[in-house]
């Protein structure tokens, strides 16, 4: 699989500075993991400037998976590239030491290939180091409250592949995209978009307690464990997305939440 390399620059001050800060209950726990000293340092400076507790750093992949079982953090930001091991091997292995931790990969790299491999594991977002910085913020909090997130980038190299990876059983009808009735494939087509389930309700003019319960049946019926692999299935199945007349378009920065 070819990898297109991105700018891998990070902006020297994203805020904060290094004095410790107290812990308010409830707050975010991260540990990071980076085997470059300036990406480390600027996501700490970041995310503690915004209120968000960094309370482990580490430059290799067994570092990572020693200082999560230390720590039990909320969210493990882990660099797809460690010196010692793959950095999804070693996400795959924190969320063995650290069943509650959510796994962020960020990437200098756009690879669809490494994008699949994240959700098969149970990432719960991939996201590029272009990433914009208020946009990292809410992927970590997200994270932690249940959120799956997918740079949109990303997940357009992952559609423009997924026609060749159709399976037999999709192709003919008969695999599980084929267990959902007509208005569950429409809220199918909305998470793929990347609306929340208030958006699709109002899309959809359902309530919202009626969005989350067919949301909850899609899950069950493509036996996804949460939205991020149910879209990926979907576009892989061939599925395209929902397009009303009405539809605003989706543009900027801004990351696809799957929350459920």
């Amino acid at each position: 699989m070819r990898r297109t390399a991105l700018r891998s620059e990070i902006r020297p001050l994203w805020g904060g500075d290094h004095s410790p800060q107290r812990r308010p209950k409830g707050q975010t726990r991260v540990i990071i993991a980076d085997d470059h000293p300036v990406v480390r340092e600027g996501l700490r400076r970041l995310l503690t400037a915004h209120g968000i507790a960094v309370v482990a750093l580490a430059e290799s992949g067994d570092q990572a998976i020693a200082r999560a079982r230390e720590t039990q953090p909320d969210v493990a930001l882990i660099d797809v590239r460690l010196p010692d091991m793959d950095g999804i091997e070693a996400a795959e292995a924190i969320r063995e030491e650290s069943p509650g931790t959510a796994i962020l990969i960020i990437s200098g790299y756009e690879s669809s290939e490494d994008l699949a491999r994240a959700i098969r594991i149970g990432a719960v977002g991939y996201l590029c180091k272009t990433t914009p910085p208020e946009a990292l913020v809410e992927a970590v909090r997200l994270a932690k409250g249940g959120g799956s997130l997918i740079d949109p980038r990303l997940l357009a190299s992952l559609l423009k592949q997924a026609n060749g990876h159709r399976s037999e059983a999709d192709a003919a009808g008969t695999g599980p995209l084929g267990l959902l009735s007509p208005r569950e494939r429409d809220v199918l087509r909305l998470i793929v978009r990347g609306l929340s389930n208030k958006e699709i309700a109002r899309e959809m003019n359902y309530s919202l307690g009626t969005v989350k319960n067919m949301v909850h049946r899609i899950l069950e019926k493509l036996g996804a464990a949460d939205r991020t692999q149910a879209a990926v299935y979907a576009v892989r199945a061939g599925l395209e997305p929902h397009r009303p007349a009405a539809d605003r378009p989706l543009n900027g920065p801004r990351l696809l939440d799957w929350r459920a």
